[in-house]
C-alpha cells in the first residue's frame, strides 16, 4: 500500500509535498520500530576515541591481508562474511560488527531467508549484527521474527526512511535511535553507525565503487557468488547497466561528501584500488608498521 501511495504521490505532488509524504511515512515507521531503536542508546559513544575499519566487497580487498585486523575494531558489510579467513579475523580483540543495508525487491523472500541463514551459520556469535529497516513489510525484522533467525546474536536495528537533504538540518544525522536518511550503499550506513558508536577514525577497505569499469558481473566483487545476488551473476554488462551505475555513483558520492563535511568522524580510504576520491587516501599496510 505504501509503495502504491508513493508512486501516485510522485506523479501529482510537487517536491515539497513528496518530502512531507516521505517524512509522514518515516514517522509511521518509527511508531512501529521505535522501541527497537531505543535499545541503541546503550551503544552510543561506546567506542569514543577509537579507530575502526569498514570492510566492503570491492575486488581490491583481495590484495590486502585482512588477518592484520584480528585485534582491530571492524564493521563488515553485506556479504563480507564469505571472505576467506573471516571467522579468524572477527574473533580477536576489539569490537566486531556486521552491517547489512535494508533488504528490498526484486529478490524474493525465500532468497533473502537463504542468505540470512547462511549468514547466521558463518558469522561468529561475538559479532554484533547491525540490520537496516525500511518501509517494506517484508524487511529483515519480519524475516528474522518469522523464521526465528539469529537467536544467539545481538542485533542493533536502524531505520533508514528519512529523505536526504544536502544541507545539514540538525546535529542528529547519525543518531540511529531515530530514523536516518535512506541511502544507495551499505557503506553510507556504515559510516553513520561508526560515528554513532563514537569512533574517531574510520578506514575504508574494499570501497572500490568501480562496477562500471568491468565487463562481466563476476569481476565486480571480491567474491564470485552471493546467495542474495543470484539475479546478477554470470551477466555481461551492457550500456544500461553502466548508465545506471554511474548515476548511482553520483548519488552515493553526494552523500559521502555530505557525511565528510557534517560528521565528527574522520574517514580515510585505505582501499587498494577503486575510483573513490571523496575521502583522503592512505596506505593500509603502513597503518600496522
Amino acid at each position: 500500500m505504501i509503495e502504491i501511495t508513493k508512486k501516485i504521490s510522485k506523479n501529482i505532488l510537487p517536491e515539497s509535498g513528496l518530502i512531507f509524504i516521505r517524512y509522514l511515512f518515516s514517522y509511521v515507521a518509527y511508531l512501529k520500530y521505535g522501541p527497537l531503536l531505543q535499545e541503541n542508546k546503550y551503544y552510543k559513544g561506546a567506542y569514543f576515541g577509537k579507530t575502526a575499519f569498514l570492510l566492503g566487497s570491492g575486488p581490491s580487498i583481495k590484495n590486502q591481508n585482512l588477518q592484520l585486523l584480528r585485534d582491530q575494531n571492524i564493521i563488515s558489510l553485506n556479504n563480507a562474511f564469505v571472505f576467506d579467513g573471516y571467522e579468524e579475523f572477527v574473533t580477536g580483540e576489539g569490537g566486531k560488527f556486521h552491517l547489512i543495508a535494508p533488504i528490498h525487491p526484486p529478490i524474493s523472500e525465500i532468497d533473502w531467508v537463504s542468505w540470512l541463514s547462511e549468514m547466521e551459520k558463518k558469522i561468529p556469535e561475538n559479532v554484533i549484527l547491525v540490520f537496516g529497516l525500511n518501509f517494506n513489510k517484508v524487511n529483515v525484522h519480519y524475516l528474522v521474527s518469522k523464521y526465528k533467525l539469529f537467536k544467539k546474536h545481538k542485533i542493533i536495528w536502524y531505520l533508514a526512511t528519512r529523505p536526504f537533504f544536502k544541507k545539514k538540518l540538525d546535529q542528529k544525522i547519525s543518531d540511529i535511535n531515530k530514523p536516518i536518511f535512506a541511502a544507495e550503499a551499505a557503506s553510507i550506513y556504515g559510516i553513520m553507525v561508526a560515528d554513532f558508536l563514537g569512533f574517531d577514525s574510520l578506514y575504508l577497505l574494499g570501497m572500490d565503487h568501480d562496477y562500471f569499469l568491468h565487463s562481466h558481473s563476476s569481476e565486480m566483487r571480491a567474491y564470485k557468488e552471493a546467495e542474495h545476488q543470484k539475479h546478477e551473476q554470470n551477466q555481461d554488462l551492457d550500456d544500461d547497466f553502466y548508465i545506471q551505475e554511474l548515476f548511482s555513483l553520483y548519488k552515493i558520492s553526494i552523500k559521502y561528501k555530505f557525511l565528510k563535511e557534517s560528521l565528527r568522524i574522520n574517514v580515510l580510504n585505505a582501499s587498494a584500488g577503486g575510483v573513490l576520491k571523496i575521502f583522503e587516501r592512505c596506505s593500509y599496510e603502513k597503518l600496522f608498521k
